[in-house]
């Protein structure tokens, strides 16, 4: 496939930003808060209003035993919703950072796939996401396959050229004498060597 040259960079459009990018990775990354807040719950029930219920429970003055459980009740109407709310703004802000790095992983796996069809536009993060540094790598990547594909275009089309040059002399039949025959082979076999030694060295 021809490498397609990339177009003039632009300025950064305006991206609107999902909050769910990768649903199964930002539900795993919200599972340490959630954990805490029932944890946070349990011991809150077991080990702060549960003694003070009994203690209430007990208390031999009626008067003091029902205004103690009113204060438990306003606590409970208090306390509750307050832990709710600072979980659900906590919940927001991990999906919010989760979907940063869903997002970049997410548009590098979808421009690895582009750039394996051939098309070596760049990589564009959104602002906010992380991992802008797969920016760099992504374009030092396209370029560079960019010119082993050009390269090895160039290479083909020249054995080519060579292949039809002779296949058209022996439809002829024109006789090609050994000494012309080994010179063209010496001279693919020369242009595969040195495409072979350009190539990058595998690690």
């Amino acid at each position: 496939m021809a490498p397609r040259s990339a177009p003039p960079l632009g300025p950064r459009k305006h991206v609107r930003r999902s909050l769910i990018v990768s649903p199964g990775f930002q539900l795993r990354a919200l599972l340490p808060l959630l954990i805490f807040l029932v944890l946070a719950a349990a011991l809150l029930a077991a080990g702060l209003f549960y003694p003070l219920q009994q203690r209430a429970a007990h208390e031999p003055d009626l008067r003091v035993r029902t205004l103690l459980h009113e204060q438990l009740v306003q606590v409970h109407e208090r306390l509750w919703p307050l832990l709710l709310a600072a979980g659900l703004g906590a919940s927001y802000l991990v999906l919010r950072h989760s979907g940063r790095v869903a997002g970049a992983l997410y548009h590098l796996h979808l421009y690895l796939n582009q750039l394996a069809e051939g098309d070596y536009q760049p990589l564009r993060l959104r602002k906010k996401d992380e991992f802008r540094l797969f920016e760099d790598d992504a374009a030092k990547l396209a370029q560079k396959m960019k010119l082993l594909a050009t390269r090895n275009r160039n290479l083909f089309l020249s054995l080519q050229g060579g292949l039809r040059h002779l296949a058209g002399r022996l439809e002829k039949g024109e006789e090609i004498p050994r000494a012309e025959l080994e010179e063209l082979v010496t001279t693919m076999q020369e242009q595969i060597a040195k495409a072979l030694d350009t190539a990058p060295a595998r690690r």
